[in-house]
């Protein structure tokens, strides 16, 4: 198994995390009993008891609240390196713990200190977390939950419990975990009124239910990706929960809610980063390993190109997750634009990674009895966990809008590249700090961003920093003609913004000669490979994003404005043409690379 260095999210991660608690759990985990026990229950179905135990001996309840160590607590980072290096061996294994976190995540937000304490103490003993949300009619619509707390008054007419009766399903840790963060409606007198979304935001209310005799479980259900994760419906049926319970106060369960998932989108990037690094692991010693006709497959041109593609993805997706979470650790909640552009890109990215390295393992890939079979499941559930795609989408195009706004009213960038580097020089701050933080949202200013970016040494961004230009002015250009909120290419455009915000990440990060000029720490382990693996991703992304543009540009007659970058550089087929020989050169040196190795 895969020492969690050898990862990309931690070779390029900015914060030291060596000699760390993780290495600790990193290492009980790959004993033979433990690793040969979350095999048997992957293959079939069962919650991963064992390797919890082991983890748990090796301090996982201690680390999710105390993180390495330092009196103020875990912070974001921690948590989110833990499962990435999870993800790497198990994506059951990653979600059932990564649940905790994600549950924690209200309590840091709004729990009172008392609540607060007594959960901590539960975690540290050993307990689990759930958060229960869907419902299976609803779904991800939580304002539909039928899910009640009726209060209930002393004499005094005060509330001093609540009752709670109806059913949460499709849980994480449903039927194991033992302290259920639930949201539930507790205005049901006016659960059949017709009301907008907004009045409803103040109907629910957020508990935390210890497990007992009013809690009903469901059978699992048996999922295709995560096999051995606790998936389950839970049901209360007249469960008392006294006051002393609730996160917050009654009626702000939905905005908790929502805070809580904007900052968990980089965790559920990490996943990906995580299953990506171990399908490049697994690809790669396959293609080194087997032998065509005297020589290893990975010097074929189309293997080595598979291998190349693998490479760049594997590292763009550690870095738009190092790059969410480096928000989440400065901004708490404001980082919501970062995480979701982690969200989309880092999803997407890393499944079509997983596709790359299963065609370089050919036939292997789909036996279900060697690890990278799980590998193309578990890839598949990242991209519905906390908001689906197309919810993200929608979610970052109103963050496009606004930046398209902000560019055509001529106002001044709010962050462009000094405050990118401030959020990756950020120290480990803890989650009871920053999770609390009223910070308006952060967006990244990508237009200058890039502009400054191409003005120091490293590969080439000035069509980078033209097509993010561009982009803002299509944005303009279709909002001079009402086309913007009609149209579903608004979440194409979405979507290359995300793209281009990860090639701002990588930039800064992955960049060799970038990374050392703007002052962050050097990756772990560089290599002679860096820069060329880079200028590939460059290009890919860069002639993604021109596709784009130029697609929606001839759908909708929109044409860019006379002084457009994009026209200065010949034209969107003229960058284009630059974007794939910038990949067409990284090909050929790393072909050349390859086959030299292999001699």
């Amino acid at each position: 198994m895969m020492h969690p260095d050898q990862a990309a999210w931690f070779r390029y991660s900015p914060w030291p995390l060596s000699a760390h608690p993780i290495e600790r759990m990193s290492d009980a985990l790959d004993t033979p009993e433990v690793s040969a026990s979350l095999l048997r229950d992957e293959r079939e179905g069962r919650y991963p008891d064992t390797a919890l135990r082991a983890l748990h001996t090796a301090g996982l309840g201690k680390f999710l609240v105390d993180g390495s160590g330092g009196p103020a607590g875990a912070s974001y980072p921690e948590v989110t390196a833990l499962i990435c290096m999870l993800a790497q061996r198990s994506g059951s294994l990653g979600i059932t713990v990564g649940v905790n976190v994600l549950a924690l995540l209200p309590i840091y937000l709004a729990a009172d200190p008392a609540l607060s304490a007594d959960v901590f103490a539960g975690v540290r003993a050993g307990q689990f977390l759930s958060l229960l949300l869907t419902e299976l009619t609803s779904g991800s619509d939580l304002l539909g939950g039928q899910l009640t707390a009726v209060p209930v008054r002393d004499g005094n007419q005060e509330i001093s419990r609540y009752c709670l009766t109806g059913a949460k399903d499709l849980i994480n840790g449903g039927t194991h975990h033992d302290l259920l963060v639930t949201l539930a409606r507790t205005r049901c007198d006016r659960l059949s009124d017709r009301r907008s979304p907004m009045e409803e935001m103040g109907d629910f209310t957020l508990f935390v239910v210890p497990r007992g005799d009013a809690t009903v479980t469901a059978d699992r259900w048996r999922t295709l990706p995560a096999p051995a994760a606790d998936i389950a419906g839970v049901s209360f049926v007249d469960a008392i929960v006294g006051v002393d319970r609730v996160i917050g106060r009654e009626g702000e369960g939905f905005p908790i809610i929502r805070r809580t998932l904007t900052c968990s989108r980089g965790g559920i990037a990490a996943l990906s980063s995580g299953t990506i690094s171990r399908a490049r692991q697994l690809a790669s010693v396959y293609a080194r390993e087997k032998f065509l006709y005297g020589r290893p497959i990975a010097a074929l041109l189309p293997i080595a190109e598979h291998l190349l593609a693998l490479e760049a993805l594997d590292r763009l997706v550690a870095a738009i997750s190092i790059h969410a979470v480096a928000a989440v650790n400065m901004l708490g909640p404001g980082a919501a634009a970062a995480t979701a552009a982690a969200k989309s890109a880092g999803c997407a990215l890393a499944e079509e990674g997983v596709r790359e390295g299963a065609r370089i393992l050919g036939a292997r890939a789909l036996l279900a009895d060697l690890p990278y079979a799980q590998l193309s499941r578990d890839i598949l559930l990242y991209s519905v966990f906390d908001g689906t795609s197309h919810v993200v989408e929608e979610e970052l195009a109103t963050h496009v809008e606004r930046e398209a706004r902000r560019r055509d009213q001529k106002r001044q960038p709010g962050h462009s590249l000094s405050s990118l580097q401030n959020l990756y020089r950020h120290p480990l701050n803890p989650m009871a700090k920053h999770m609390r933080s009223t910070r308006d949202n952060w967006t990244l200013a990508l237009p200058e961003t890039f502009l400054e970016l191409s003005e120091l040494a490293g590969v080439p961004l000035d069509i980078i920093a033209a097509c993010a230009v561009s982009l803002l002015e299509v944005v303009t250009s279709f909002q001079a003609q009402g086309l913007w909120r009609a149209g579903a290419f608004r979440h194409d455009i979405a979507k290359a913004y995300a793209l281009l915000e990860c090639l701002a990440a990588g930039a800064i990060l992955i960049d060799p000669v970038r990374r050392g000029l703007l002052g962050l720490p050097a990756s772990k382990e560089p290599t002679d490979q860096d820069e060329m693996v880079w200028s590939y991703a460059v290009g890919m992304l860069g002639a993604r994003v021109l596709n784009v543009l130029m697609a929606v540009a001839t759908i909708t007659g929109s044409e860019l404005p006379v002084g457009s970058p994009i026209h200065a550089l010949g034209g969107f087929e003229t960058c284009l043409r630059a974007c794939l020989d910038m990949q067409t050169e990284a090909k050929r040196a790393w072909h050349t690379k390859l086959t030299c190795n292999s001699n």
